[in-house]
């Protein structure tokens, strides 16, 4: 007899939660329908599709090792969880945490830090899953910036130093999948901070350094604004 799925626990929001709903959980999409986060826009069409992945259990070793081999640090498990879910326990667990729910949504973040976080990712072809798991947990491995422009690219710096790694060490065999020149989806928020981290490493930073100094604020899209949005 098969084991009963592990009920959602209860992901209310909680005032003191330092995320910002507007931009994690709102469906805010382009007009192709499109969440802001796509991971095929990083991998090559013509690749050759992976294994599907249905529970966080078939990827973790693999979040684990580009972790460690992108940051130098093991993951911190205590303090960040990762739920693979189907569509419809995604739907539950986005709508719980305060969000409208849209079917485009293939992941969200909930930033408690320095309390534990939750990352909510849609069951996916495992290449897909990973670059979505990584573009999530820049999110969650520094305090949420107050400025959503920065709070995302610096989310995107943290995905170029996850890809780089991937590619590098082909990671789960994927690394020929990886395409490091891209474009993401004409969508506001997510375009402009990507250009912004492009522009950043064209400039001779390292990815790593780059999100860095976004979470650090020593780095800005809105530079002038500095002082407002990092205090």
């Amino acid at each position: 007899m098969a084991a009963e799925p592990t009920p959602i626990r209860d992901y209310g929001p909680d005032p003191q939660e330092n995320y910002s709903q507007g931009l994690y959980l709102r469906s805010r999409r382009d007009s192709s329908g499109k969440a802001y986060f796509n991971a095929g826009n990083f991998l090559a069409p013509e690749r050759e599709y992976s294994e599907f992945v249905k529970d966080s259990s078939e990827i973790m070793e693999h979040v684990k090792e580009v972790f460690r081999l992108t940051t130098g640090r093991e993951l911190p498990e205590a303090f960040i969880s990762i739920h693979v879910l189907g569509m419809q326990e995604l739907e539950k667990a986005h709508e719980a945490c305060g969000g409208s729910f849209h079917p485009s949504i293939r992941g969200f973040a909930v930033n408690r830090m320095p309390r534990p976080s939750d990352i909510f990712v849609l069951e996916d072809d495992l290449d897909s899953l990973l670059l979505t798991i990584g573009h999530e947990i820049g999110h969650c491995i520094s305090p949420t910036l107050k400025n959503k422009k920065d709070e995302e690219a610096k989310a995107f710096a943290f995905a170029e130093a996850w890809m780089k790694t991937i590619k590098e060490h082909d990671i789960a065999g994927i690394g020929k999948s990886i395409r490091l020149k891209h474009r993401p989806a004409k969508n506001n928020i997510h375009d402009k901070a990507s250009d912004f981290v492009q522009e950043v490493i064209a400039g001779g930073k390292e990815a790593m350094q780059a999100f860095r100094e976004i979470a650090s604020c020593e780095l800005s899209i809105d530079r002038n604004v500095l002082a407002h949005y990092c205090d």
